[in-house]
């Protein structure tokens, strides 16, 4: 833009020293004092051309800010509803293609062997090469940037930025912009570093979350398979007491006792049987509901 008004200034000049100075129509200057427009015609260019700049650079950050602003407000309602990792990676992949135009493919750190897996993609068909995908370990393993833009992998098409929490790295995260753009600008920079900061908070939060829910489930089923041999405990008791004081009495008394009383006790250990099979019946029809084999037979 200096440059710009610099020319307006030589063409004012020019415009002056042809129209209005002596010899008019000729671009002859025949006094030293016709050298002072032209002077202060450049002053007045670097000047006004310098605020220009520096009010079209502000008015320039002050949209991109405006901009970063709107986008991570609406990340963040996104992240807020969402309930599980999947929706997280989702959310923010298509706010990272949204806002800045480019192929995003999120890679999610296994808690088990540690390997690197394909999360989320927009588009969902993008794949990354062999050596992309080694770039991709190495920034999840030294938690580091690298790629495009970096002193690592720069050869590479992708920027490669790690999902980093206070635990550790979560993963990395591939950005590839069109070929048509020579370079990424500061301000798409701070935005998907952003977008990438907000994505590894939402992920922690929602695996801190699932790792409470797991607890709170284990401590449920804990407390229900205590009550449940609580339970059998004292159902089965009471019959298997009941046959063995007949069958005590029995053994005990069987010379003398009436046949009648003789009876009786056979009724009672029948009884106490039957009813001990129907709890085993009970207890082994549950292990199949909550196994999954036993199928309900419906019916009106």
């Amino acid at each position: 833009r200096t440059s710009v008004s610099i020319y307006a200034a030589l063409l004012c000049f020019l415009a002056y020293n042809f129209f209005f100075t002596d010899p008019r129509l000729s671009l002859h200057i025949t006094s030293a004092a016709d050298l002072v427009p032209v002077l202060a015609f450049l002053a007045a260019a670097l000047v006004c051309g310098q605020l220009a700049a520096r009010q079209h650079a502000q008015v320039v950050m002050l949209r991109a800010a405006n901009e970063h602003a709107r986008v991570l407000l609406s990340l963040g309602e996104r992240l807020a509803a969402a309930v599980d990792e999947a929706q997280v990676f989702q959310a923010a992949c298509e706010a990272q293609a949204t806002a800045l135009e480019c192929d995003v493919v999120v890679f999610r750190r296994d808690p088990g062997d540690g390997a690197l897996r394909r999360a989320c993609a927009v588009p969902i068909e993008v794949h990354l090469e062999p050596k992309d995908r080694a770039a991709a370990d190495w920034v999840a393993a030294n938690a580091r940037p690298a790629g495009r833009g970096t002193d690592t992998v720069a050869g590479s098409a992708w920027w490669f930025l790690p999902l980093v929490v206070e635990g550790g790295c979560l993963g990395a995260v591939a950005l590839r912009f069109p070929t048509t753009r020579p370079r990424v600008t500061d301000e798409q920079r701070r935005l998907a570093e952003a977008i990438v900061q907000q994505m590894a908070l939402a992920t922690d939060r929602a695996q801190l979350a699932a790792n409470l829910e797991s607890a709170r489930v284990e401590g449920e089923t804990e407390q229900l398979r205590t009550a449940l041999l609580a339970s059998v405990s004292d159902d089965l008791g009471a019959p298997l007491g009941a046959m063995l004081g007949a069958a005590s009495r029995l053994t005990a008394h069987d010379a003398t006792m009436s046949e009648e009383a003789r009876r009786r006790l056979v009724d009672v250990v029948r009884r106490e049987g039957e009813r001990l099979d129907r709890y085993v019946h009970n207890l082994m029809d549950m292990t199949r509901l909550g196994s999954g084999p036993l199928k309900l037979r419906r019916d009106w």
